[in-house]
């Protein structure tokens, strides 16, 4: 298996981050989707449509 590149890496890093935010109940409704929100940013970011 090849090697994880940096963006991935850095993309893995962020979604193991906000799952470890998240196993504490975000405190309000904003909270929630601003962290939500930051993570479906950046796999936007990540897809490559061919």
């Amino acid at each position: 298996m090849a090697s994880s590149s940096s963006p991935e890496r850095a993309l893995q890093e962020e979604l193991k981050d906000a799952g470890n935010r998240l196993l504490t109940i975000p405190s309000s409704t904003h909270e929630l989707l601003s962290l939500l929100d930051i993570k479906v940013g950046a796999l936007n970011g990540y897809i490559v449509v061919n």
